[in-house]
C-alpha cells in the first residue's frame, strides 16, 4: 500500500506552484514579474483632414448657361470639385472645369482647363487636381433644355 501522507504533500506543493503562477501573472508574487509585452506602437500621424473651400450653388436658364467661381488657394493639395444638377440627364447635365488663375485672365490667354468633368450620362460631375498655392476658377455649363439647378462643393485635402 502506498503512503498517503506523500501524495497529500505532492498535492499541496502543486497548490503551491499554482497559486505562484498564478500571482506572478497578476503582478503579485513577492518580486516574481511577468513580461509587460511588446511596448504599444506610437499612434501614427493622420492625414490631413480635407475641408471646404467653397459650396457652389447655382439656377440655370433654359438652354446653355453657365457659372464661374474664382478663389485661392493657400496651400499645395489635392482640390477635388463636384456638381450635380437637377434634372438630370436625359433633360439636362453639366460640364465642370477647373482653370489656372482668374476667368478674365484665362479669357484674355484663352487657357485650357486643367482638369474636366463632362460626361453627359451622368448627373454628378466630379473632378480631382493637385494644386500648389494660387489662384484658380471653376466654370460651370449647364447643357440641356429645361430649367435646372445645382448645388455642389470645392473641397481641399493639404499635402502632408
Amino acid at each position: 500500500m502506498r503512503d498517503k501522507g506523500g501524495a497529500v504533500k505532492n498535492l499541496k506543493l502543486f497548490a503551491l506552484l499554482a497559486l505562484i503562477v498564478v500571482a506572478a501573472a497578476c503582478g503579485g508574487g513577492g518580486g516574481i514579474t511577468s513580461p509587460s509585452g511588446p511596448p504599444s506602437p506610437s499612434p501614427s500621424p493622420s492625414a490631413p483632414a480635407r475641408f471646404v473651400v467653397r459650396p457652389l450653388e447655382a439656377g440655370f436658364d433654359p438652354g446653355t448657361s453657365g457659372v464661374g467661381v474664382e478663389f485661392v488657394v493657400g496651400v499645395a493639395g489635392i482640390l477635388d470639385v463636384w456638381f450635380e444638377v437637377n434634372p438630370g440627364p436625359p433633360q439636362a447635365y453639366v460640364r465642370l472645369y477647373l482653370m489656372p488663375g482668374t476667368i478674365a485672365e484665362c479669357r484674355a490667354s484663352n487657357c485650357e482647363p486643367v482638369a474636366r468633368a463632362e460626361d453627359p450620362t451622368l448627373a454628378r460631375q466630379s473632378l480631382q487636381y493637385r494644386v500648389v498655392p494660387g489662384t484658380y476658377a471653376v466654370r460651370i455649363f449647364k447643357v440641356g433644355m429645361p430649367p435646372a439647378s445645382g448645388k455642389g462643393e470645392i473641397g481641399l485635402t493639404p499635402d502632408a
